[in-house]
């Protein structure tokens, strides 16, 4: 797993004057690594997920996760197990 290492491309974007992407897709990238990180550790087989930062149009940054679908419900799983422990499942959207 990790965060995909593609830089900021310029040409990319449609720019609005006075929106600074730059600082969303930072901290999305910032976010990306650590989300990487923390689930590499939980779950070594967590090899094929990549977290994608991105800039949305208001210019917060996002994070995109891509997994297979057998990845995602393991994930799921993982995610559930930990919420159960803390004593609180929060319904699927």
């Amino acid at each position: 797993m990790g965060s995909d290492g593609a830089e900021l491309n310029p040409d990319d974007i449609l720019w609005a004057p006075g929106i600074d992407y730059v600082a969303g897709w930072r901290e999305a990238k910032n976010a990306a690594e650590a989300l990487a990180t923390a689930l590499l550790t939980a779950w070594p087989d967590a090899e094929d997920v990549t977290a994608v930062a991105q800039s949305a149009a208001d210019g917060s940054g996002l994070v995109q996760l891509h997994i297979p679908p057998s990845t995602a419900r393991a994930l799921a799983a993982l995610v559930r197990g930990s919420a159960a422990g803390r004593g609180g499942q929060r319904s699927a959207s």
